[in-house]
C-alpha cells in the first residue's frame, strides 16, 4: 500500500480550493482509504475522474453512513478513479486541512 499526502493548505474562510490531480496506482485493489485532518469544520469532497478528459465526480465516502463529504477528521474508504483530487470548502473561517490517500 502507498500513501501519499494529498492536500495540505490553509484554505481562506468562504472560498473552495481544488487540490491538484494525482494519478492512482492500485495494482491489488480497487478501494483506497482518505485520512482527513481538519480545523474549522470545511466541507470535504474527493473527486475521482475516469480520464483527464471526464468531468470531476464527488465519490462515496464510506465510514458509519454513506456521505459525499465530511466536516470533521476521519478516515473512510472509497473507490478508485485513474485520476483523483480533493476539494475542500471552507466556511466562515480559515480551515486548516491535511488529506492522505493509501491506495
Amino acid at each position: 500500500m502507498k500513501t501519499t499526502k494529498i492536500f495540505g493548505q490553509t484554505v481562506p474562510a468562504s472560498t473552495t480550493v481544488n487540490g491538484t490531480a494525482f494519478p492512482i496506482t492500485a495494482k491489488f485493489d480497487e478501494d483506497g482509504v482518505v485520512q482527513v485532518s481538519t480545523t474549522n469544520s470545511p466541507t470535504v469532497r474527493i473527486q475521482g475522474r475516469a480520464s483527464p478528459e471526464a468531468p470531476w465526480i464527488n465519490i462515496v465516502l464510506n465510514a458509519a453512513g454513506d456521505t459525499s463529504t465530511t466536516t470533521a477528521g476521519g478516515y473512510f474508504t472509497l473507490p478508485l478513479f485513474p485520476e483523483m483530487r480533493a476539494s475542500v470548502t471552507a466556511g466562515v473561517a480559515n480551515a486548516v486541512v491535511d488529506i492522505w490517500m493509501a491506495d
